[in-house]
């Protein structure tokens, strides 16, 4: 570049470019490590959130299958202090509760058999034809003695309408007992 009109000579100002190669290979460099710190610090953060939240919520979802399947026993731990210890022991209640409810039924049904064995033995000792109707005429239970009165093979007339297996007849009695 002329100075002064070339009266004053020339200005030659130059670069090399080995500088700057050397700063762009910084930069490059600088962003290779931020890129690797970054990335290290995502599988850091990934890791704890498997660990915290996504590990204990697939537990839970385990031990649920498990309990659709009938295994009652199945406790899952609920030592945590946030909302999957919450759920953790929720889990846990209802599981026990699922256990004791099921086991009052087992009880309850039980004693229903052992009822309704007694109540049968009871009215088949009766020599006397007893039937019961629901509102629909339908037989619920008859005895030995009732089918004996009416020919007809005991035990066999459950569910059927009354008017057709004592009566033969296609409409309720007229003096049925059961109006």
């Amino acid at each position: 570049t002329p100075i002064l009109h070339g009266e004053g000579g020339y200005l030659y100002i130059g670069m090399s470019m080995d500088g700057m190669i050397r700063s762009i290979d910084n930069i490059k460099y600088y962003l290779i490590t931020i890129i690797a710190i970054i990335s290290f610090i995502a599988l850091i953060a990934s890791a704890l959130l498997n660990r915290l939240i996504t590990r204990p919520i697939s537990i839970l979802v385990d031990a649920t299958r498990r309990i659709s399947q009938g295994d009652l026993v199945v406790e899952v731990q609920d030592d945590r202090k946030d909302e999957i210890g919450f759920l953790a022991k929720s889990f846990n209640e209802m599981a026990r509760s699922l256990k004791a409810n099921l086991a009052k039924r087992e009880l309850t049904e039980k004693a229903l058999r052992d009822s309704k064995e007694l109540y049968l033995s009871l009215i088949e000792g009766i020599n006397l034809g007893i039937t019961f109707i629901d509102k629909d005429h339908n037989i619920i239970i008859a005895n030995s003695a009732q089918a004996r009165l009416f020919g007809l093979p005991p035990g066999q007339s459950e569910g059927k309408k009354c008017f057709k297996e004592y009566g033969n007849k296609d409409e309720v009695c007229r003096n049925c007992p059961g109006v």
